[in-house]
């Protein structure tokens, strides 16, 4: 994968906030419906920011995910006992350095659901749960 100046740019600019890269391991699983099924998948959380998160999959999983499909999204909130079932969108989808693997970059979609946890989430990200990136 060839990146360039002008896509590290792009990227850093579709950010809303910064991201925070975690200190404690935690898992996501995302989970989605097509016509052929329900599929969940997991990998570890690698940052978090008030609108979305990244995480890395197998590259198998991600040949079923497409870029804007709506997925549930589940984790632990970094530091707490706080489990966060949320919608998100799939926003962005890198080769990782590790070619079985991919990043995958998700925002959530602000409804009920977010709303519910939206404190808890703010609180999480600025009591030095993880480092500014």
């Amino acid at each position: 994968m060839n990146t360039n100046r002008t896509d590290a740019v792009a990227t850093a600019d579709r950010r809303q906030s910064p991201r925070r890269e975690l200190r404690q391991p935690t898992t996501v699983y995302l989970s989605m419906r097509s016509e052929s099924g329900s599929r969940r998948f997991e990998g570890p959380l690698l940052n978090l920011n008030r609108t979305g998160l990244a995480c890395r999959v197998q590259c198998s999983d991600m040949a079923q995910l497409n870029t804007d499909q709506h997925i549930a999204i589940e984790f632990q909130l970094p530091g707490s006992e706080r489990s966060c079932d949320l919608n998100g969108r799939v926003v962005n989808v890198t080769e990782s350095a590790n070619k079985d693997r991919v990043l995958v970059g998700l925002q959530f979609i602000e409804d009920a659901s977010w709303t519910a946890i939206r404190d808890d989430l703010e609180a999480a990200l600025t009591c030095g749960s993880g480092q500014k990136s």
